[in-house]
């Protein structure tokens, strides 16, 4: 094919060089003029010309930088950048070739492009369309090397149903609903087709009915949708439009277009379908009052009290509506209504009013208001304060709570206002709820001490003797011996304070028989001399020392020889920590608990059982008795309603606590629980359990106790548990002296 443009195409110079000669530019000689032969090619070929200049009589190939080579109508002709003429399409174009160092110099021909065969067509174009649509097809064919034909001459495009679609050339416009087979057919027969369907579009476009409208709420119209079309003004069937109000609480809307006023004002209701949208401006206007509603509707005040009252109006549909104008007035002496809804009782009622009237009307409507106004008497004035007992006697350290009734001035029983009270008496000191207590460490009675309480200006008093106890006597059946570092003065005067008072309880020895004892040093206690004597009672070997401190393990106490038969103890030992009984001399209980270990050595808790004397009941269950008759006798005339099954026992605690005391929850204060607190008085139950032992003592050494009084006396004294070790006896001694090992086992 370039062969066959070798004969077409040259170039000529008129004037040059010579052409085996290289030109330069500063000496070559100008062109002086172009020629190019007509020439027709088929499409799709592709050729380079041979391109000749003629400089001064010689020729030569104009090399590209010389030349510039371009077509008129590039879909005909295209050029190369190597400045080939490429055969695009069937047609002419015109061809130049301008020499560039003088542009003026060129030469333009003709070239004619002809048709090659077609090897395949495509149709490309729209596949949906509405009527009154137009519609544009393109058709494109491939020739030889695989390019490409826009529009090629020898397509016909033609369509099957003209009454759908009517097509002139490639464009056409869609003329009713329906579908349509659209062909592009080449000469050479090949071809190609859509399928294209004519149908009416979505909604672009509709108008609604009424567009102005106004219904009182409550009430409803109909809105409809008169006419409905599509981009082409085509009408659009089938379709249901949606409806929406903008406020929907002054107006509603159903699907079928229904409206309905909710309550007075204007809104829009917008009809829509596919694009298309309309609307109707609607003025909802208010329905007449039906109903007022007050709240509260009922109110309770006392004189001189107010209350507001809020007021709803509802129209005729039974909606809320803004309040028309309002009349106020009562219906009842007494009480009156502002014209904002204050409803005042007045100050001066002087009766309970049980259903009084406050009334509101708009026109015809109205609503009322039960009131009910409740006088209630001034409260009355304290007159005089009575204080029960008027009297006390006390022992030092005792307690007692007084009563306080108050009288009003007509001399009607009143409740008692808050009370201040004091104590007017040196040693004698009173609580805020009223406990007066002696102080423990009165040492000279006191006739007429006073407690004052008063309440304001109101007073009264209660007269305060303190009276002290006999001295104990001693009679020697307990004895003490020191070992080691003898205490500290208070500490020793403890001592023997408590041994005076635990021989005062003993009225003889009868059935305890002296007895010789002969042990050797270190038997009971470390530390404790040997011993050759006849025993009438109890001997105790007692030391203060070191152990672990303040407030933990306060030392061991309990019996280590024994009577034969009776188990009562014959000798006993006892070991504090220095640092617990100088912490309890400080802090005013030292007294009471070493009384309280001079009990465990006479047997409480050490020989009752289980083991011993077995006088405990259900030992290891939750609730342990106490079963000595006097001990439940005793237990029984402090008021005790399960006296018949023993005295309570402790349940709780640790080992040198539990079963080997009186049980703290029901005794409290008393001496022989495993808690200090209160004023640890020993009570006619721990006596009657020493006499249940088989000592003569007397139950009436007892201190006083009531359960009502040491639950008082608890709460006024934090409670501490008397941590100690209470050890069972090592041996038992017969009538003769001779000691055998005590083989029966107390378990706790």
């Amino acid at each position: 094919m370039q062969q066959r443009w070798a004969a077409f195409l040259s170039l000529l110079v008129l004037a040059g060089c010579s052409a085996s000669a290289v030109p330069n530019p500063d000496t070559a000689l100008p062109v002086t003029g172009l020629s190019l032969n007509a020439m027709s090619l088929l499409a799709g070929d592709s050729v380079t010309p041979t391109i000749l200049v003629t400089e001064g009589g010689e020729t030569r190939l104009a090399t590209p930088d010389e030349v510039r080579v371009t077509s008129s109508d590039t879909s005909v002709v295209m050029i190369a950048p190597n400045d080939a003429l490429i055969a695009v399409g069937e047609g002419r174009a015109d061809i130049t070739i301008a020499w560039l160092a003088s542009p003026s110099i060129s030469v333009t021909r003709t070239v004619t492009i002809t048709s090659e065969i077609l090897r395949s067509v495509t149709l490309l174009g729209p596949l949906t369309a509405v009527p009154n649509e137009p519609v544009e097809y393109e058709v494109t064919g491939t020739i030889r090397g695989g390019r490409t034909l826009v529009h090629p001459a020898s397509v016909t495009l033609t369509s099957r149903n003209p009454a759908v679609i009517a097509l002139s050339g490639t464009a056409g416009i869609a003329i009713a609903p329906g579908q349509d087979w659209i062909v592009a057919t080449a000469a050479t027969g090949v071809a190609d087709s859509v399928l294209v369907t004519v149908a009416v579009g979505a909604p672009t476009q509709l108008v609604v009915s009424p567009e102005i409208a106004s219904i009182v709420a409550g009430l409803s119209t109909q809105l409809a949708v008169t006419s409905m079309s599509d981009r082409r003004g085509n009408a659009v069937t089938g379709i249901s439009p949606t409806y929406v109000s903008v406020a929907p609480a002054i107006a509603t809307v159903r699907s079928d277009g229904r409206v309905t006023g909710v309550a007075a004002g204007s809104t829009m209701i917008i009809a829509s379908a596919g694009t298309g949208v309309d609307t109707l401006r609607l003025t909802v206007l208010p329905a007449p009052l039906q109903r007022i509603t007050l709240s509260p509707d009922s109110i309770t005040l006392r004189p001189g009290d107010t209350a507001r009252v809020s007021v709803r109006a509802f129209d005729s549909q039974n909606f809320p509506m803004e309040l028309p104008s309002l009349t106020w007035s009562s219906l009842t002496p007494g009480l009156t209504v502002s014209s904002s809804g204050l409803v005042t009782a007045s100050s001066t009622i002087v009766t309970t009013i049980p259903n009084g009237v406050i009334q509101v009307g708009s026109g015809g409507i109205t609503a009322q208001l039960r009131v009910a106004v409740i006088y209630v008497p001034p409260p009355p004035v304290l007159q005089r304060l009575v204080a029960t007992p008027a009297s006390v006697s006390l022992a030092p350290g005792g307690s007692v709570a007084i009563d306080v009734q108050g009288f009003d001035t007509h001399g009607s029983p009143m409740a008692v206002p808050v009370l201040t009270w004091q104590s007017l008496t040196n040693g004698i000191s009173v609580s805020t709820t009223g406990v007066i207590t002696a102080s423990a460490s009165i040492s000279t009675a006191i006739a007429d001490g006073t407690v004052q309480l008063s309440a304001g200006a109101i007073t009264a008093v209660v007269h305060v003797s303190v009276v002290l106890p006999p001295p104990p006597s001693d009679n020697g059946y307990v004895q003490i011996r020191w070992i080691g570092t003898p205490p500290s003065a208070s500490v020793m005067a403890a001592f023997e304070a408590q041994r005076i008072r635990i021989n005062g309880l003993f009225k003889s020895f009868s059935g305890v028989t002296p007895t010789d004892l002969s042990i050797p040093a270190n038997y009971c206690q470390t530390g404790a001399p040997a011993m050759s004597e006849t025993a009438p009672g109890v001997v105790i070997y007692a030391q203060v020392t070191t152990i672990d401190g303040v407030g933990n393990i306060l030392g061991s106490a309990g019996p280590c020889l024994v009577r034969t038969g009776t188990l009562l103890p014959i000798v006993g030992s006892m070991m504090f920590d220095v640092a617990d009984m100088n912490s309890m001399a400080a802090n005013g209980t030292l007294g009471g608990v070493v009384l309280h270990e001079m009990m465990h050595i006479l047997g409480f808790g050490t020989i009752w059982g289980p083991g011993g004397q077995n006088e405990v009941a259900f030992p290891g269950g939750s609730d342990p008795r106490f079963l000595g008759v006097t001990g439940q006798a005793a237990y029984a005339a402090l008021g005790a309603t399960d006296a018949a099954t023993g005295v309570p026992v402790e349940n709780t605690g640790g080992s040198g606590t539990r079963g080997s005391h009186w049980r703290e929850s029901v005794f409290r204060t008393e001496l022989m629980t495993g808690w200090a607190d209160g004023t640890l008085p020993m009570s006619r139950v721990t006596i009657g359990a020493l006499k249940d032992f088989g000592y003569d003592v007397d139950l009436n050494k007892a201190d006083p106790f009531s359960f009502s009084a040491s639950l008082l006396g608890a709460a006024l004294r934090a409670s501490v548990e008397i941590v100690e070790v209470n050890p069972p006896p090592i041996g038992i001694v017969n009538s003769g002296g001779t000691i055998t090992p005590f083989a029966g086992g107390i378990v706790h």
